[in-house]
């Protein structure tokens, strides 16, 4: 039998979509059940975007045990390090980062160098760059923590 991976945008795509807020409480149990049911990666927003959502992000990672955090990151050094500071340690995590980029950039250059070269040397975590790819103008990459 094959094993389905599922990705939860909940806290993403599905409250934005509903222009719903939930309470920091709310989105935990939500996180807590998704890995009871098995859900592999549940991505949990920005630090960066409020104090609200690193406090939420915060509280998630220290109760999460076996699913992945997916968080967002521009590729700000601060926003970067907000990520780090608000995952714990240990958690399995990646971070999903993007930044706008124009097609004559990214044709004349190596596309690890952004992100590898500039950014991710200044942090002292083991990281790991997955897979870059190029969506609707925007230039992500996904880094494991």
């Amino acid at each position: 039998m094959k094993k389905v991976s599922m990705l939860d945008t909940t806290f993403g795509d599905g409250e934005w979509a509903q222009k719903s807020v939930m309470i920091p409480e709310q989105k935990v149990q939500i996180a807590l059940k998704f890995e009871e049911v098995g859900v592999i990666h549940v991505e949990v927003g920005s630090p960066a975007s409020s104090k609200f959502d690193y406090q939420v992000i915060k509280l998630i990672s220290k109760k999460m045990a076996r699913s992945v955090i997916a968080t967002f990151s521009r590729t700000l050094v601060k926003d970067i390090q907000l990520v780090l500071d608000a995952v714990e340690v240990g958690i399995n995590h990646i971070i999903q980062i993007g930044t706008k980029i124009n097609w004559l950039y990214l044709n004349n250059k190596c596309v690890h160098s952004p992100l590898t070269e500039a950014y991710l040397p200044q942090f002292s975590v083991n990281t790991r760059v997955i897979l870059i790819y190029w969506s609707c103008g925007w230039y992500f990459c996904l880094v494991f923590c």
